[in-house]
C-alpha cells in the first residue's frame, strides 16, 4: 500500500501542482509560505521540503489577481 508523502521537494511539488520552480522560490522570498509553516529547510544550502498539506490549505486560500475589464 503506498501513501502520499507528507513533505515533497520544490521539483516534486511543481510537478504535482503544475507551478515553475521559480515561481515557489519566489513566493518563498516573498513570505508568502513560512519557514516551518509550509516548508522545512534545515540550513540555508539544504534542500526545502514542503509540507503537502499546508500547501493545499495555501492554494485554498491564496489571494486571487482581479481580472481587469
Amino acid at each position: 500500500m503506498s501513501t502520499a508523502p507528507a513533505y515533497v521537494t520544490i521539483p516534486e511539488l511543481c510537478a504535482r501542482y503544475g507551478y515553475a520552480e521559480q515561481t515557489v522560490r519566489n513566493l518563498m522570498h516573498a513570505r508568502a509560505f513560512r519557514r516551518g509553516e509550509h516548508y522545512l529547510q534545515r540550513g540555508p544550502k539544504c534542500k526545502v521540503l514542503f509540507s503537502v498539506a499546508a500547501f493545499e490549505r495555501w492554494l485554498l486560500h491564496r489571494p486571487r489577481k482581479q481580472a481587469s475589464h
